[in-house]
């Protein structure tokens, strides 16, 4: 299974474990919300500024081939 990731908005902080909403750019229209697990997030530092309220994550995701 492949493992891939997209950048998305989320609160900064996250909990340990559970769901958390995220905002996802759609590159057009005004992108969309999701629920996702705290724990496939991971803070991008190379996009991340580490001063908003918000912060920019890595969302992992496994690409299923069936």
């Amino acid at each position: 299974m492949a493992r891939r990731s997209i950048l998305v908005v989320g609160p900064r902080d996250l909990p340990a474990d559970g769901l958390v909403s995220v905002w996802i750019d759609s590159g057009s229209g005004p992108g969309y919300t999701r629920q996702v697990r705290a724990t496939d997030l991971s803070l991008s530092s190379k996009h991340d500024d580490g001063r908003d309220d918000d912060a920019i994550y890595a969302l992992t995701l496994a690409e299923c081939d069936g």
